[in-house]
């Protein structure tokens, strides 16, 4: 089973295209924090949605906390001669947690 569930923030405002004239693909990273010995490490992951799961996504920000739920997909490309592989999260779920308030702008 191909499954992936990660709990995080979103580093940069997703970013919606329409593909054609019937699909529309969302991409967004998701910062994940992990805490071991009192270090945290962060790992981005790069996530992409499609059609009508990108209208929700499309309308979260940068710094948006949210919960995910997809597959892990490897595409392969060649670039300058070399084969690559990039790593993407494909979203089936999408959950909002909390928006995003900048530490000036909280109430105490």
């Amino acid at each position: 089973m191909n499954l992936i569930n990660l709990v995080g923030t979103i580093g940069k405002d997703p970013e919606v295209r329409e593909i054609g004239t019937d699909k529309k693909v969302c991409n967004f990273t998701l910062a994940t924090n992990e805490y071991y010995k009192g270090e945290q490490t962060t790992t981005w992951h790069n996530c992409v949605a499609w059609n009508s799961l990108t209208d929700v996504v499309g309308k979260s920000k940068k710094g948006d906390k949210v919960a995910i739920t997809g597959k892990v997909r490897y595409d392969t490309y060649e670039k300058d001669g070399i084969k690559q592989t990039a790593t993407k999260i494909e979203v089936q779920h999408y959950e909002y947690i909390s928006k995003y308030v900048p530490k000036d702008d909280m109430p105490y």
